[in-house]
């Protein structure tokens, strides 16, 4: 078989293969066909490959070919992660249809969507939840119900409109509160969609749900029926850089004060003036049942008293222990210490901190109390539900049993924030793991995180997997992959690795500049050169423009500086935050050039704009992880007592992959050409500077005062293409 295989890839490429019909011109075929075999023979050979490659080389063809062709050959299930939409979206809009047609082949190709993508009809079915919605959010509700009478899928991206997360939070299915014994579970639009996955041989995905799917599996939490990934043995990683980063955050713990809120307030109350959620629906059925079948009375009536009276005692005080423990938590902080990073303010939680009189006495009381209260909570929820069941009105079973789940749903989630909060005050810290709290201006949390995911990624992924393939256009620095293996834990697995370069001509297309005069990122007057420097560059390429910084608080600086100049030229200004990202893209690259983007971490990689409307990025600075960053530093500290140099084998490495992203924005197409440019002096002042400059593409650097570098600008722009 294995031989066929690889013969049907060749013939398939040679008789005119994918990358013909996106690359007319390029002599590119023989690297797209070498990756299409190494991918073969990682599944040949029940091992790991990984491979970069770069912007244009058609790498996804070249893994879901050998992908489709083995799950038609073998029957066995294929995975294929991404991490962005945007991916995943070109992968089942058109690489797959392409792939199917040209190899005529019959497989079962699936989008697998986490629960929440989909609608709840449960939900969507209780029309109190009409009464707490106005304005926008109440249209909002109607164009959902309007949508739901059509919508086959009821995924969340079929809508027209971007749903807020208030009110997708009231329509969204949800885990906790999602049972086979629900009234609309035959016409579930999840487990519908879940049938169709179980059924597929090759399924695409995203890191966050196979993420998912693995932290439920580990934790072993409850509902794990509810993990949308049936079993597989075969997986393809893309974008595999982000692999790391999306499971550490599958495997942090969060309390947060806004959660414990909404989820109290999603239980309602029973008083008049509060009437409404599920308490009051149940209280409301017990109610006119009650004097009308007095044979039930002695199910009913302790029914009653619970509703109105325990829990809304029980509710009273978590309520107020919730806002004591968190005004405990803001006492604590304010008399540690202040360390302000950007608009957010981070405590990292050690012994020292666990010692401190305050923690020992007045905060861990608090959140002990908080911990009885949320249980006690929970407890009589379930209480609630056993008194329900033996009501044996089946009208009542029927009227009350979508109320009920809610409620259970509640309680059950009370429990797991308990445990959360249990475990964060536990005397016993383990040592892989690093603690710490979060204030900004609008919310308060405390945080638990695995400080290393190379070995729950190795036992609870890769050693499950006979066939893993890890590809991005940026898996290595200094053309080796040490760095990524030692990352997702698999540095003493056998593999198969290769670098396939971009076919794009960058030495003709585009131009690295770097200011000679600029202050380094830690000296004065680094953020009034960073505004005259951004103007001057904005102002040669004339638009068409990515800034991208590595603070919010940097960007809004920088924008308040700029923006009137920038308007006066013509420019048309987007900021990060003015609206969703798709929208941001999509209108800069209907701007016809014009347009100027000043965006933060998710505009440096994941955009893809091609043409004139994107002929400029300027990287502010360096994307170095912040020292003091709780993560970054307890990683830092664990490298460091192991004997090696966290700034070169973590910080360093990290950036680099990311620098590599930002420059990856530029060239899109065979036909674009723009300036890259870097406003860190680090990149040619410091030794490391040379890691970075050495991972990218070859092509023309210009290292110059700003006035002549800019000069340097024009003329680049001023060539023919």
């Amino acid at each position: 078989m294995t031989s066929t295989m690889k013969d049907k890839i060749q013939k398939f490429f040679a008789s005119g293969g994918p990358l013909g019909l996106s690359l007319k011109g390029y002599e590119q075929r023989d690297e797209q066909v070498k990756m299409a075999l190494d991918v073969t023979t990682a599944f040949e050979n029940n091992t790991i490959a990984l491979i970069e490659a770069g912007t244009g080389t058609g790498k996804s063809f070249a893994y879901l070919i050998p992908a489709i062709l083995w799950a038609a050959k073998t029957g066995e299930r294929v995975v294929v992660s991404t991490n962005t939409i945007a991916l995943q979206q070109q992968l089942i809009d058109k690489d797959i249809p392409a792939v199917l047609n040209m190899l005529r082949v019959d497989v079962k190709v699936v989008l697998a969507m986490g629960m929440n993508n989909y609608l709840c009809l449960r939900k969507q079915n209780q029309d109190a939840s009409l009464a707490e919605f106005q304005g926008k959010r109440l249209e909002e509700l109607h164009a959902i119900y309007n949508w739901s009478k059509n919508t086959k899928t009821g995924a969340r991206s079929e809508l027209a409109f971007q749903p807020s997360k208030e009110l997708w939070e009231k329509m969204g299915a949800e885990a906790e509160s999602c049972s086979t014994q629900c009234s609309f579970y035959e016409r579930c639009f999840f487990f519908r969609a879940r049938r169709h996955v179980d059924d597929a041989k090759v399924i695409i995905c995203n890191h966050h749900l196979l993420c998912a799917a693995l932290a439920a599996k580990a934790k072993k939490a409850d509902y794990t029926s509810s993990i949308v990934l049936p079993a597989f043995e075969r997986l393809i990683i893309d974008e595999a850089h982000h692999i790391e980063e999306v499971a550490s955050a599958h495997f942090t713990d969060k309390i947060s004060r806004l959660e414990l809120m909404k989820l109290l307030g999603r239980l309602g109350g029973v008083e008049k003036e509060e009437a409404k959620g599920p308490l009051a629906i149940l209280a409301n059925r017990v109610g006119y049942y009650l004097p009308k079948v007095s044979q039930q009375a002695k199910y009913l009536e302790p029914l009653a008293l619970k509703l109105r009276q325990d829990l809304q005692g029980l509710k009273a005080v978590c309520h107020h222990q919730v806002l004591e423990f968190f005004s405990h938590v803001e006492t604590f902080l304010s008399i540690l210490p202040q360390t302000k990073q950007d608009e957010e303010k981070k405590w990292r939680i050690r012994e020292r901190e666990r010692n401190h009189e305050y923690w020992k006495e007045a905060l861990t009381a608090a959140a002990h109390n908080l911990i009885a209260s949320l249980k006690d909570l929970s407890l009589h929820m379930h209480l609630i539900e056993q008194n329900a069941a033996q009501v044996q009105i089946p009208a009542f079973q029927e009227e009350t049993k979508s109320v009920r789940l809610d409620i259970i749903a509640i309680g059950t989630k009370a429990e797991e924030i308990a445990k959360r909060l249990h475990f964060f005050f536990q005397e016993n810290v383990a040592s892989t793991q690093v603690y710490w709290i979060e204030m900004t201006y609008r919310e308060t949390c405390l945080f638990v995180a695995e400080l290393e995911m190379a070995e729950l990624l190795d036992m609870c992924l890769f050693s499950k997997m006979k066939t893993s393939v890890l590809c991005s256009a940026t898996l290595t620095t200094q053309g080796s992959f040490k760095y990524v293996k030692s990352r997702v834990g698999i540095a003493k697995k056998p593999s198969i690795e290769a670098i396939y370069d971009s076919p794009f001509n960058f030495q003709r297309q585009s131009l690295l500049a770097i200011p000679t005069d600029m202050p380094a990122p830690d000296e004065p007057h680094f953020s009034e050169a960073v505004h005259t420097a951004c103007a001057q560059c904005i102002r040669a390429s004339r638009g068409g423009a990515f800034v991208l910084f590595t603070s919010y608080a940097a960007l809004q600086a920088c924008y308040n500086a700029i923006c009137q100049d920038l308007l006066q030229q013509g420019l048309i200004l987007f900021k990060q935050g003015e609206d969703h990202r798709h929208v941001l893209i999509k209108r800069f690259k209907e701007s016809e050039g014009k347009g100027v983007l000043f965006g933060t971490d998710s505009f440096w990689e994941g955009v893809d704009v091609v043409g004139d409307a994107l002929r400029c990025v300027i990287v502010v600075k360096l994307p170095f992880p912040v020292p003091t960053e709780p993560l970054a530093e307890a990683r830092s500290e664990l490298i460091r007592e192991r004997g090696g140099n966290p700034f070169m084998e973590y910080s360093t490495p990290k950036a680099i992959v990311k620098f590599k992203q930002a420059f990856g924005r530029l060239i899109r197409h065979r036909d674009d050409r723009g300036c890259v440019v870097c406003l860190d002096i680090r990149l040619i002042k410091k030794g490391y500077g040379r890691l970075f400059l050495d991972s990218l593409p070859k092509c023309d650097r210009v290292f110059l005062p700003l006035g002549e570098m800019t000069k340097k600008m024009r003329e680049f722009y001023s060539t023919t293409k």
